[in-house]
């Protein structure tokens, strides 16, 4: 398989060099990709080839426990902490492929009504179809090599309307008016994956890639509640219209393109901001009754609120998954969206 971020959990030695391993994929569509002689890397560089998993020969999925044999050093696999830390590949398999990546160009910016450092730009990129890949948490390159984080993306109208995105380095630059590169910083490697990037933003994007996955606070930004009461830590919300976050329940306002998140270190008052965890990969405690291992969804009913199953919804309803519980009161945050059928 390409070369894959991992999120490793619940390592354990069955002796003899053999270790079982729960193995999150980043995007969790890889999963099913992972093969026998593949190898599982740790976050200090210890090497595991695996030798089966849960339901083999059906395809690996996410989360499943993996049977893996050392291959440097006979010791225990380091679980991941924070982030999706570790990696799966297939050795001397070289990975070119960029989630999402074409060229185009910005035809005007202007800011977003009320936020610093975010902006509502109109443009228009090479290939549609890798355009529509793109999700909020994805990167638009400007022609200066600047990096802005895409916020909001049309459901429906994708970017034939105008999207958002803030600014990374806050210093309050308005995006340039040509050409842009649109793309998925990797995950697992401190480069840009693609092999055809134009020269415009190289040097730039393979810097800029190594700084916006290390950089500590990136998995946080700030937004005002105008929900017209507190938001307490570990609710869901979403990011309204109006760039403002309210309580989340999976109905008709949680559309695709639609920033999910939930409140990371304290309640947030009325009309105060507040912290909110968007990006994938990373753990959240202050939850109750989860199931360990069991998927989590905004709930249907109840807003701000969780739930573990799909139970209730019918077709053509919105379903949104927040990732998968770690223990009874903690998840790790891995948010995207379905419809039921």
């Amino acid at each position: 398989m390409l070369s894959t971020a991992i999120f490793l959990f619940n390592s354990s030695s069955s002796g003899g060099g053999v270790y079982t391993i729960d193995a999150f994929f980043s995007p969790s569509a890889m999963a099913k990709y992972l093969r026998i002689g593949d190898t599982l890397e740790d976050s200090v560089g210890n090497r595991y080839k695996v030798t089966t998993w849960t339901g083999y020969s059906s395809d690996n999925s996410d989360g499943n426990t993996v049977t893996t044999t050392y291959i440097d050093t006979d010791t225990l696999p380091i679980d991941s902490t924070a982030i999706y830390d570790g990696f799966a590949y297939t050795p001397d398999q070289l990975d070119i492929q960029p989630r999402v990546h074409t060229d185009g160009s910005i035809s005007s910016a202007s800011v977003f009504a009320g936020k610093d450092f975010e902006y509502t730009i109109t443009g228009g990129w090479a290939s549609s179809a890798e355009a529509n890949k793109a999700v909020a948490g994805d990167y638009v390159i400007d022609k200066t090599g600047k990096a802005y984080r895409i916020t909001f993306i049309d459901g429906g109208s994708r970017f034939s309307v105008p999207f958002r995105v803030t600014e990374q380095e806050a210093e309050g630059a308005i995006p340039p008016d040509g050409s842009a590169t649109l793309y998925s910083p990797t995950r697992n490697i401190d480069l840009f994956q693609g092999t055809w990037i134009n020269t415009l933003a190289e040097t730039s994007i393979r810097n800029r890639d190594s700084f916006l996955l290390d950089e500590v606070t990136d998995f946080l930004e700030p937004y005002t509640n105008v929900e017209g009461s507190t938001i307490e830590r570990a609710q869901i919300v979403f990011e309204s219209s109006t760039g403002d976050v309210e309580l989340a329940r999976a109905d008709d306002a949680i559309k695709p393109g639609t920033t999910v998140g939930i409140v990371y270190d304290r309640n947030i008052a009325n009309a105060a901001a507040g912290n909110v965890l968007v990006k994938t990969g990373f753990k959240m405690n202050g939850f109750s009754g989860l199931s360990t291992g069991e998927p989590v969804y905004v709930s249907r009913t109840v807003a701000g609120s969780v739930q573990q199953n799909t139970s209730g919804f019918i077709a053509g309803e919105h379903i949104y998954y927040l990732g998968r519980a770690l223990s009874s009161t903690e998840l790790l945050y891995d948010p995207r969206y379905g419809v039921e059928y």
